[in-house]
């Protein structure tokens, strides 16, 4: 009996033995420089058949499926940590396989690897910064991949450097900027956009607190029709759905700003219900199209239908206060 039960671990033990090999060998080997990723502070070793993103900020291996997300916080380090628990990541379909404290860039911080519940993906998820501001790596590959990524990619999350902000530009490394609506502050970024609310946290308690997001698109084509593109954006808003227009106007670029830019635009608001919770709130949706590209600006607000004309102020404002980065901004250097 004692021989079969160690005639059934040897397999195992050989496995093991090979994965730890294999990650000594990675660890002796010479890197690359480092190279930041576009639009952010932090640097990452480069890997072969991935690039910069065009639909969200990070890198991909678009033909595979494989990515590698920056997402960066102007909340402490501690908390975004603390958010990686068993339990939290569970609640999002994300089993953690391990889990290790780890110090990167000189800061204490977090490396879990998961799977999923469904799907045939896994990913390797860090997660440091410091007292003021923090920094959240997502690398996801296929299983089917397992071999090629796993470690190359486990590497490349525990090599990763970050410049920390004195204070955080969240229009860092963007074609354009613009002033936030007055009183709200930059909460986080999503997927493809920025989010400013009254607290600077994200979600907010209420879907009638105010919120604002301003959003970039790289399209294939630049519509003939704008306004029934703009139109068409309504059905895709994350913020609200039942869109009802009750006024809409041209939007041209104060050229009071700084550097203004030339684009062609619409705006709109009216009444419609928060997708998440169904209340009636009022909405904002301006739409730019810049000249001489494919890119194209979605601004979009929500608040309580009773603060509408103030909220309208506010961020027709913002809309108009838009105007192009120096180019310096959207090309850093990479980190040697």
């Amino acid at each position: 009996m004692r021989r079969r039960r160690f005639r059934f671990l040897l397999p195992l033990i050989a496995l093991t033995t090979v994965l730890t090999l294999a990650e000594s060998a990675s660890a002796q080997r010479k890197d690359p420089p480092l190279k930041r990723v576009p639009g952010t502070r932090v640097s990452l070793l480069p890997v072969e058949g991935f690039l910069p993103s065009e639909r969200f900020t990070g890198l991909e291996y678009d033909t595979l499926g494989a990515s590698i997300r920056v997402e960066e916080f102007p909340r402490p380090g501690k908390h975004l940590i603390a958010g990686l628990d068993k339990k939290t990541l569970r609640e999002q379909g994300l089993i953690v396989q391990k889990s290790m404290e780890w110090e990167f860039d000189g800061r204490p911080g977090l490396l879990v690897h998961v799977g999923m519940e469904v799907g045939r993906f896994e990913k390797w998820i860090a997660a440091f910064g410091d007292e003021k501001s923090s920094v959240l790596l997502t690398a996801t590959y296929p299983k089917s991949h397992s071999r090629e990524f796993h470690l190359t990619l486990k590497r490349v999350l525990r090599k990763a450097t970050w410049e920390a902000p004195s204070a955080v530009d969240p229009f860092d490394g963007w074609s354009f900027s613009l002033t936030p609506p007055k009183g709200l502050k930059y909460a986080r970024d999503l997927e493809r956009g920025l989010v400013f609310t009254e607290n600077g946290k994200y979600p907010t308690r209420s879907p009638l607190e105010p919120l604002f997001v301003v959003e970039r698109r790289k399209l294939s084509t630049v519509p003939s029709d704008k306004e029934a593109y703009a139109r068409s954006l309504l059905g895709d808003s994350q913020l609200f759905r039942k869109a009802k227009i009750t006024g809409k106007k041209p939007l041209t670029v104060d050229r009071r700003a700084a550097a203004p830019v030339e684009v062609n635009g619409v705006e709109v608001r009216g009444r419609a219900q928060s997708r998440q919770t169904r209340v009636r709130v009022f909405f904002y949706q301006a739409v730019y199209f810049l000249p001489g590209t494919k890119e194209v600006v979605i601004l979009r607000g929500t608040g309580s239908e009773d603060e509408e004309k103030e909220l309208t102020e506010k961020f027709s404002t913002a809309a108009r206060s838009l105007k192009r980065q120096a180019k310096k901004a959207s090309a850093p250097k990479d980190k040697k």
